[in-house]
């Protein structure tokens, strides 16, 4: 917009009193003055290739007819430092058709998030009208960004002749098509690794994601038992064009078929096998323990053993194969630990499972084997969960929905600090929980419903999980409080 001069009319217009005819007005003189022009009032460099520097120019002219003063002109506190401006001397003044031309410049740097980058350039003067102006700054940064989740891959156990298929998936976070090639398993990575037979290369559009297959054949059980490997590609990535995941598993004679399945308990003490590939259940006994109190929460181990604790704090073996209950050496009550939920976590550096306890006041210990002692880890802020460890090392927490909604959170085994916490907004089944892990998902077990949640939903960045908790399952009649599976299960 270009005001050539402005002028200011008016009339002066006096009334007498008790007079009826008008009163003939006198006309004001017009007034000019300070009246600047900025162009443009928005600057777009639109899209620019990592490294690159573009300009533009920005003039500010005096449109008006007495001198203005040109105060400063700055970048806005939040703008992307991407966004730079010519060192001037200011204050400045600019006569009656004088004007002033600015750079503005924008580098783009190595390729970085976000995409889109946006500034507001502050113009300040002494026009009175329109003592400010703001000139907002656009660019994109073009780029391939690719990862790759999980990275590493672990595949856990994987007992001795099955095998495992585990995907990583390469997703384009950048502005630009990424041309992925040469998807190969590097020399040296364990013959026991495979890739199935699928594409070597492809092309990700921006926001697209792609899963690549790997299996794992546990065909040996010579040491030693952990195998691994790497992943590799090449790509567009600007960053890294050379991709690689690590691949790890661990061949462990200890698991058996037995493992492969959830095993539930209910508030009735009913002994049962839960299958996440079928969505069935298989009732196998009720627990007959010398205790006149209910299950709490359970676990099961390598071996397809599971280890319940019941209310009164007494922790029995259960044979999964025929809900025959067992005695143990445990103390209950040891460091304030009565009743807790239990989830195991495998390491496959070592090839041993922790078994990790978590009791209702939110403090999270171990239980060591065969001592059955129990140590404190630390505390956490969470209340009343239930635990699920996996087999490629993590482990996690839930909390159901008692007066707000249900969590998801990832802890670390170490000292119990919160790394991940998600919230399950539309969970609304009441009853007993449980929580466990297997094929990638996780296992919600609230009363007599089941719900799943995929890992690969849980990105944490955001509140909620990519996509909801689903339903799966309701049993009738049930109202699960344990659940235990083997770190024996498959992680993807």
């Amino acid at each position: 917009m270009t005001r050539m001069w402005r002028a200011v009319l008016g009339c002066l217009v006096l009334v007498a009193c008790g007079r009826t005819e008008p009163v003939r007005p006198w006309p004001l003189p017009p007034t000019y003055g300070c009246e600047l022009a900025v162009e443009p009032r928005a600057i777009d460099f639109k899209d620019q290739a990592p490294g690159s520097r573009a300009t533009r120019e920005l003039v500010v002219r005096n449109v008006g007819d007495a001198s203005c003063a040109l105060q400063s002109l700055t970048l806005g506190a939040a703008n992307d430092p991407t966004f730079t401006v010519e060192g001037l001397p200011w204050p400045r003044t600019l006569g009656p058709d004088e004007s002033l031309a600015m750079t503005i410049t924008f580098t783009a740097g190595p390729p970085a998030l976000p995409v889109e980058r946006k500034g507001v350039l502050e113009v300040r003067t002494g026009d009175l009208l329109e003592p400010r102006v703001d000139v907002a700054l656009s660019a994109r940064v073009i780029f391939c960004k690719l990862t790759a989740s999980p990275s590493p891959l672990d595949f856990g156990n994987v007992g001795l002749n099955l095998t495992a298929t585990g995907r990583v998936t390469l997703s384009n976070q950048g502005s630009v098509d990424c041309a992925v090639s040469g998807l190969v398993l590097e020399p040296g990575t364990d013959p026991n690794f495979r890739l199935p037979a699928q594409p070597t290369g492809f092309a990700l559009a921006p926001g697209a994601s792609a899963p690549v297959s790997i299996t794992f054949s546990a065909r040996d059980s010579a040491p030693p038992h952990l195998r691994t490997g790497h992943l590799a590609f090449d790509s567009n990535d600007a960053v890294t064009p050379a991709g690689r995941v690590a691949l790890s598993a661990y061949i462990n004679t200890l698991c058996t078929e037995a493992g492969q399945y959830i095993y539930t308990v209910d508030n009735d003490g009913r002994f049962s096998r839960f299958d996440p590939l079928t969505l069935s259940y298989l009732d196998i006994a009720p627990l007959r323990c010398p205790t006149s109190a209910t299950p709490f929460s359970m676990n099961v181990d390598q071996n397809a053993m599971a280890w319940v604790i019941f209310g009164d704090g007494n922790l029995f073996r259960v044979d999964t194969a025929t809900g025959q209950c067992s005695a143990t050496s445990y103390v209950p009550n040891q460091q304030g630990f009565s009743t807790y939920g239990m989830g195991s976590t495998f390491d496959s550096r070592t090839g041993t499972d922790t078994l990790f306890l978590a009791t209702q006041s939110s403090v999270l210990g171990t239980l060591s084997f065969p001592a059955l002692t129990v140590t404190t880890v630390g505390s956490f802020p969470l209340d009343s969960v239930e635990l699920a460890g996996t087999g490629d090392g993590q482990l996690w927490a839930f909390a159901p929905p008692r007066g707000g909604a249900a969590v998801l959170a990832r802890m670390n085994p170490a000292n119990a600090a919160v790394l991940e916490r998600y919230e399950l907004r539309n969970i609304s089944s009441v009853g007993g929980w449980a929580i466990k892990f297997f094929g990638g998902a996780f296992y919600l077990f609230i009363g007599a419903d089941i719900w799943r949640v995929e890992r690969s939903s849980l990105d944490p960045t955001r509140l909620e999980p990519l996509t909801p908790p689903v339903k799966v399952l309701t049993s009738a009649g049930r109202d699960i409080v344990g659940a235990g599976v083997s770190t024996c299960a498959p992680t993807q």
